[in-house]
């Protein structure tokens, strides 16, 4: 690594803090963030206070929290043991193109998933159910998106640490033949990655994104059409859809804590390090 991505990291962290995007708890601790002015002692906060106490509505997600994190762990460590550049590569395309290929950095994406959940948290009190519609449908075409950004550079990332030959090309290819090439190496459902493949929908995403989805209020479900040539109608019901949503809120956080392990273990010193869970030092040096 190099200490550019930890300063990155620093800058983005500080402002998101300040805006309470992190919860309230973190916002009333946004000073203490501010006050670290060294970008490795701002990642180790950042991972500690992710994986500290929850509250009460997060408790049942803390299980995804953790899932989302060392995911991207993994994809990093196997990567780094055949090609330590590549793996550097994966972990810096936050806010730099990867490897020469135009719109591959994921820092637009991800502002734009955190501005929707931000947005999604703060409707989830109204008792207004098309404002909370919208919100949610947002934030799951943001989510969407970011891991439509995110899973063309695993794929790279994933094939190098396999040793299979690999192409950057694949990082502009669809949606949807992205999640199929990327389930065809982790065997899906039944891999390590499964719970991606459960909050993707790339039928709905593209759905949302042009206006053939709708909330029928009535029957508590949510309706679209997708296909490429003949549409089909197609229906999830308003709480599984609601569940796929409150599981993409954690996607950013557990990117930016992957990194901010990513950058502690990589550029801090050995204290640093040992503040880490031991799980997340445990994953990066198997």
């Amino acid at each position: 690594m190099v200490p550019e991505l930890s300063r990155r990291l620093l800058e983005q962290l500080s402002r998101l803090s300040l805006q309470g995007f992190f919860g309230t708890e973190t916002a009333k601790s946004a000073v203490a963030y501010q006050a670290l002015d060294d970008p490795i002692t701002v990642c180790t906060k950042f991972v500690v206070d992710y994986y500290g106490p929850q509250v009460p509505s997060e408790k049942e997600a803390a299980w995804a929290r953790d899932y989302f994190c060392q995911v991207l762990l993994v994809v990093y460590r196997e990567a780094k043991k055949v090609d330590a550049s590549l793996a550097h590569d994966f972990a810096a395309s936050f806010f730099k193109d990867f490897r020469g290929q135009s719109g591959s950095a994921l820092v637009t994406r991800w502002n734009a998933l955190a501005e929707a959940v931000h947005a999604f948290r703060w409707s989830l009190p109204e008792s207004n159910r098309l404002l909370v519609w919208q919100q949610a449908s947002r934030l799951f075409l943001a989510y969407n998106e970011f891991l439509n950004g995110l899973l063309g550079l695993m794929i790279v990332a994933w094939r190098c640490g396999l040793r299979m030959t690999y192409r950057l090309g694949v990082i502009a290819n669809s949606y949807g033949s992205k999640i199929q090439e990327f389930s065809q190496l982790t065997k899906g459902d039944n891999g390590p990655f499964y719970l991606l493949f459960r909050i993707t929908n790339s039928g709905l995403r593209n759905a949302i994104a042009h206006g053939a989805a709708w909330l029928d209020v009535q029957e508590a479900k949510v309706r679209y059409r997708h296909g490429q040539h003949v549409k089909a109608d197609e229906e999830l019901g308003l709480l599984e859809f609601l569940a796929l949503v409150k599981l993409g809120t954690h996607l950013a956080e557990g990117y930016i804590a992957a990194l901010s392990a990513i950058a502690v273990v990589e550029e801090g010193s050995p204290e640093a390090i040992l503040q880490l869970p031991r799980k997340l030092r445990s994953v990066l040096a198997a």
